[in-house]
């Protein structure tokens, strides 16, 4: 529970909150972005009071990220971009700025590489099948 806090941060500006466990750094983290409504005061952002703002717009406008990444299921563009407001050239802008471009290259080539492996695997064994299949067919007209 966070008592009596204040904090002023500028438009655009980028925080980080530091901690020991138990400090109320998720606690803050969760009100800042309505997971939990708080009981007292108030959290202006920009001038504005959150709980005036739709909740939607709220989580939109807010970045949290954890001390843990964690990516969800799908592609790598879907964990970048989930609303699809991003061109792929201003994706791969942001990639080479936070300098992992390189990185992400390399798995989705690997990625396709697996996929193509697994098709040539899926390929050879429905031809096995289809034989086998097909011998057994001949096994018992005969």
């Amino acid at each position: 529970m966070l008592h009596g806090l204040n904090v002023n941060i500028k438009g655009g500006e980028k925080i980080g909150v530091v901690g020991r466990t138990g400090a109320g750094k998720s606690t803050l983290a969760m009100a800042i972005t309505r997971m939990v409504e708080i009981e007292a005061g108030n959290i202006k952002i920009d001038g504005v009071d959150i709980s005036k703002v739709n909740l939607q717009q709220v989580r939109e406008s807010i970045t949290i990220i954890p001390q843990d990444p964690v990516l969800f299921k799908g592609t790598m563009r879907f964990n970048l971009d989930p609303q699809e407001k991003c061109t792929d050239e201003e994706i791969q802008e942001l990639l080479k700025e936070a300098g992992i471009e390189e990185l992400v290259l390399k798995k989705k080539e690997e990625d396709e590489k697996k996929k193509k492996e697994l098709e040539e695997k899926m390929k050879e064994n429905a031809k096995l099948l289809a034989a086998a299949k097909g011998k057994d067919l001949e096994e018992k007209f005969e």
